[in-house]
């Protein structure tokens, strides 16, 4: 099946993209495309909207007791 996550900033190493989609299959990002998709038969659109789109991020602040 695959995902697309729109709405969000793209965070990637070299740039920050607004108003891209994310194609993601099979656990592997696609592409990067311009503009939202269509709902599509088999296909989920996950809206980020005032989100981020991010690799792994990771809470270095973290205290066991």
């Amino acid at each position: 099946m695959r995902t697309y996550l729109t709405g969000g900033k793209i965070i990637t190493p070299e740039v920050i993209l607004t108003g891209k989609t994310l194609v993601i299959e099979d656990q592997k990002i696609l592409a990067i495309e311009p503009g939202r998709p269509g709902q599509l038969s088999g296909e989920q659109v996950i809206d980020a909207s005032g989100g981020w789109i991010a690799p792994g991020m990771i809470d270095l602040h973290v205290q066991s007791f």
